[in-house]
């Protein structure tokens, strides 16, 4: 049994018996509620490192995996390219998330040619508890706008069918797959 457990457990046994205290007799019940929590204060205060691992920690959702770790999309979507520099370039599938878009090579779309696009623009996330995607600037220079109304950084935005993303002169129409 972790560390971690251990410590659940039996600050939930203390709460349990705590709780028949103040059933029982409310004086005592408080009187004990009080010393469970300095002990937990004391615990905080005097040991942090075992705080850090008793610490209860709510599993991330998907959406908030990190780095390199990647979700299936059960509805594609596409971005396609609607600016000038655009000819001939098929549209761009997102087929996983988060999808990161930026001038480094480890982004999963690439826009080299643009040095006012950053190395990390912005991403584009699905969240399976709502079912849909959202577009998050990663604190770019120049901004990303959505609709013509720039995202403030590291806030996510709902991404609609036929939502217009700019990145400078990088334009895209976000929309489903014709599938």
């Amino acid at each position: 049994m972790s560390f971690r457990a251990a410590f659940w457990l039996i600050i939930s046994f203390f709460i349990l018996v705590d709780l028949v205290l103040l059933l029982l007799s409310p004086v005592i019940g408080a009187i004990s509620l009080v010393l469970l929590v300095l002990a937990v204060a004391l615990m905080i205060l005097l040991k942090p490192e075992w705080w850090e691992q008793a610490k209860f920690r709510i599993r991330k959702k998907k959406e908030n995996q990190q780095p390199g770790k990647t979700t299936k999309n059960p509805r594609k979507m596409v971005l396609e390219r609607c600016d000038r520099g655009a000819s001939g370039a098929g549209p761009i599938v997102i087929d996983h998330s988060p999808f990161e878009i930026g001038r480094s090579g480890d982004c999963d779309y690439m826009v080299s040619e643009m040095p006012s696009v950053g190395r990390h623009h912005c991403r584009i996330i699905y969240r399976e508890s709502t079912n849909n995607y959202y577009i998050e600037d990663l604190g770019s220079k120049n901004g990303t706008y959505v609709n013509s109304f720039r995202l403030a950084a590291n806030t996510p935005m709902l991404l609609k069918s036929g939502s217009m993303i700019s990145l400078d002169k990088f334009q895209f129409i976000f929309k489903p797959t014709d599938q």
